[in-house]
């Protein structure tokens, strides 16, 4: 994101990326895990806030699309529900 948003710097576009955490979706909702595996290293992914809904990262790619984040420009928004924060 940032060597694009470099690359592109005096040319008008913005550059920007989500990085998304696990979404709501009904792919997800169906998740099993595969039998075996060791549910206690599953568990330390499972975010604490839960998912995060389809309409919610929506929104941030419409507010990104906007002239009010006319300022964002080689950002990398994680939606994560705070899971990459630590």
């Amino acid at each position: 994101t940032k060597g694009m948003a470099m690359e592109y710097m005096h040319s008008g576009v913005r550059i920007n990326a989500i990085s998304p955490g696990g979404l709501a979706t009904p792919i997800g909702a169906s998740f099993v895990p595969p039998a075996g595996a060791d549910l206690s290293l599953l568990a330390r992914l499972k975010p604490k806030r839960g998912l995060v809904e389809v309409e919610d990262m929506a929104n941030m790619i419409a507010f990104l699309a906007s002239p009010a984040a006319s300022a964002f420009h080689g950002a990398d928004i994680h939606m994560d529900k705070g899971i990459t924060a630590g």
